[in-house]
């Protein structure tokens, strides 16, 4: 085994760690919600919908409104809630299934519609989320030349879709 190997093996590694940390990380997740038809309220308060951490918001700092495939969102009086780094638009939000989806910024806390089949659901995500700042490090097995495969891809002329069962248990085609 080349020191190469080690050391392309070793970056690989820290990349992912690097990833999971960073300030959009999988670990500055803190919740998913699924939305029904109508209105769900958003803030600290244990009664909202869709609860956010009580040292980031008040209260209650908006309603969102889900119209079949469409949501849109209504801020509280006085909450400070900003779409895309701008004022709400005066139309749905766009999902992470548009091409460029709206990002929600409610103080330091951020939301994102999530499309998947016939759901509609909220991605929360909190860069000082503890589970970010505590987390040490992935533990690796020890590198072992044995498990090392020597492979060349070899892709379709043309790209094929195919239709998977994802961790939500629903059929997505990509």
């Amino acid at each position: 085994m080349s020191n190469t190997y080690d050391d392309e093996l070793l970056a690989w590694r820290q990349m992912l760690d690097e990833r999971l940390r960073a300030e959009d990380g999988w670990l500055t997740l803190i919740g998913l919600h699924w939305l029904p038809e109508g209105t769900s309220t958003i803030g600290s308060d244990p009664a909202c919908t869709v609860v956010l951490p009580a040292d980031a918001a008040p209260p209650l700092v908006a309603t969102l409104i889900r119209n079949g495939d469409q949501v849109f969102i209504k801020p509280a009086a006085g909450a400070e809630v900003r779409v895309n780094d701008g004022p709400i638009p005066d139309r749905p939000l766009f999902s992470d299934q548009e091409d460029e989806p709206d990002l929600v910024q409610i103080g330091r806390i951020a939301l994102l519609v999530l499309a998947r089949g016939e759901r509609l659901g909220v991605r929360l995500r909190d860069p000082q989320n503890p589970a970010r700042h505590h987390f040490s490090g992935r533990r690796w097995f020890p590198i072992d030349p044995r498990f090392r495969l020597q492979a060349t891809f070899i892709a379709f002329d043309q790209p094929r879709t195919i239709s998977y069962e994802d961790i939500l248990g629903d059929r997505t085609r990509m």
